[in-house]
């Protein structure tokens, strides 16, 4: 098998970052789905009811994430200092970091409903689902169900 492209999502269902080289980590590569958006009740947000987090772009730069649409940007760092709020992501329920209200006000005005940015806590990990995982408590980031995905590119053709 031969990697021909890496990708990281620091926001899950936000544009992708395409990486030459990524750091591995227990839970996935370093920063990919640390954070996501949630919904008044916790519950995840993705692009599947709202396509337009697609057109938010993210870039990195040492600590802070530059956030940007065809219509406005913002920059911010991350932190580990927020409220913590009770979130869902599928059948998992944990704990995670609010990011701020000046970054919820600016995805409000993307997706038109009250929404938070949460950062995944270093003091609850994630476990992957069983299910699928087995029972070793291998922890995941906020993607989907596993720490690092991968497809193929006849794949990702077909879908295209």
């Amino acid at each position: 098998m031969q990697v021909t492209d890496l990708y990281i999502y620091p926001i899950k269902s936000c544009r992708g970052i395409q990486l030459s080289q990524a750091e591995v980590t227990p839970k996935g590569l370093l920063w990919d789905r640390e954070m996501m958006l949630v919904d008044g009740k916790g519950k995840f947000i993705t692009q599947r009811e709202y396509p337009q987090l697609a057109t938010v772009s993210i870039r990195m730069t040492g600590d802070n994430f530059s956030l940007k649409t065809s219509q406005d940007s913002l920059t911010f760092q991350p932190n580990f200092t927020g409220e913590k709020r009770a979130v869902q992501i599928w059948e998992s329920h944990t704990i995670a970091i609010d990011q701020g209200d000046e970054i919820a006000e600016w995805f409000e005005k993307i997706l038109d409903i009250p929404c938070r940015l949460v950062r995944q806590s270093p003091d609850y990990p994630r476990p992957a689902n069983p299910r699928y995982a087995g029972n070793d408590h291998t922890p995941v980031s906020f993607a989907d169900g596993y720490p690092i995905l991968l497809t193929n590119t006849a794949s990702l053709e077909d879908l295209n």
